[in-house]
C-alpha cells in the first residue's frame, strides 16, 4: 500500500478543487515553495496519484489527479467527511448563550477531547446536526 504524510492531501486537494496546474500554480494556491512543492509531486507521482503533461518548460507542465489520485480524493470526501461532520455536530451539539460564549464553550470542549478523539473510525448511522 502507499503511505501518503499528511502534507500530501492539501496538494491533492488543490487538484481536485482546481484543475490541473503547473507547480508554480500549486505553490502559490498552497503558501509553500516550489521545490517543497517538487519533493510532494515525486512521491505522488512514484505512487501513481498525480500525473503531467509534458511541457517545454518543466516549471510551466500542468498537473494533475490520475485516475488513482482521483479515486482517492473521493474515498477521502466519503469517509473523512462523514466523520468530521459527525464530530463536529457531536461537540456543537450543546452549545448555547451568544456567539462568543459559543467559541469558548467550543475551545474548551475541543481541549478536553480533539475532533480528532472525537471522529469515529466509521460514521454512524444516525444524523445529528447542530441545532437540530
Amino acid at each position: 500500500g502507499m503511505s501518503l504524510s499528511a502534507s500530501h492531501f492539501p496538494l491533492l486537494a488543490a487538484l481536485d478543487r482546481l484543475g490541473p496546474l503547473s507547480v508554480g500554480e500549486i505553490a502559490a494556491a498552497l503558501g509553500v515553495s516550489q521545490p517543497g512543492v517538487t519533493r510532494l509531486l515525486e512521491k505522488l507521482e512514484s505512487d501513481g496519484l498525480v500525473k503531467s503533461q509534458l511541457a517545454a518548460d518543466r516549471r510551466r507542465r500542468p498537473i494533475m489527479l490520475s485516475r488513482a489520485g482521483q479515486q482517492l480524493v473521493l474515498r477521502g470526501k466519503q469517509s473523512a467527511w462523514a466523520r468530521i461532520e459527525a464530530a463536529v455536530a457531536e461537540a456543537c451539539h450543546d452549545l448555547r448563550g451568544s456567539f462568543l460564549e459559543q467559541v469558548g464553550e467550543l475551545e474548551d470542549t475541543l481541549e478536553a477531547a480533539s475532533l480528532t478523539v472525537r471522529a469515529p473510525r466509521k460514521p454512524s448511522t444516525g444524523k445529528r446536526h447542530a441545532g437540530a
